[in-house]
């Protein structure tokens, strides 16, 4: 009744329901996954291992993974959707105060200053950038109130650690002190 060539014309209309040879082959994969006793195996489901393998038929890809990463993301999803939390996030550094900047700076052109391969000239530089932060500094420094000033002079006259008591002890003298609840 029909000829092959007829059929051929119309096996072409069909082509999206016939199985090709790369599905027979999924399939044939998946089926021999199902006989391992890893859970990762057990876990497996034929429409996510096909979406995983036409996932770049989808949509442009946004970050470039390696095979390892994608791998990684596969096998642990959790994992996978903590580092993508932590990306977002963003921790900014803790500012170095201008202080430790110049400490560090002298401590740099001292070390620069014992190789031969560094020039005069980018030890010179070095010292440009430390005229910088230090024409800088006023302008970060901040004005201490005359209360503290006389709150940090009290405490340092008060101090028994900074002024023990003579005594034969090797530690000091600390005497109770009490509070006066009139104030």
């Amino acid at each position: 009744m029909f000829r092959e060539a007829d059929l051929d014309d119309i096996n072409a209309d069909f082509d999206g329901f016939r199985v090709s040879d790369n599905s027979k082959h999924i399939r044939e994969l998946m089926d021999y996954a199902k006989g391992f006793s890893h859970p990762i195996a057990q876990a497996l489901d034929l429409d996510d291992v096909a979406e995983w393998m036409t996932v770049d038929d989808d949509a442009p890809v946004i970050q470039n993974l390696t095979t390892e990463e994608i791998v990684n993301m596969v096998t642990n999803p959790a994992q996978a959707e903590e580092d993508s939390d932590e990306d977002d996030v963003y921790e900014p550094k803790e500012r170095t105060s201008i202080g430790k900047l110049l400490e560090l700076g002298n401590d740099y052109v001292a070390g620069l200053e014992q190789y031969p391969f560094i020039s005069e000239q980018d030890i010179m530089y070095m010292f440009n950038i430390q005229a910088k932060i230090m024409n800088a500094k006023p302008l970060y420094m901040k004005q201490k109130s005359i209360r503290s000033y006389f709150k940090q002079q009290r405490m340092q006259q008060h101090s028994t650690l900074q002024n023990p008591l003579p005594s034969s002890s090797s530690t000091p003298d600390i005497l109770p002190v009490e509070l006066n609840s009139d104030e």
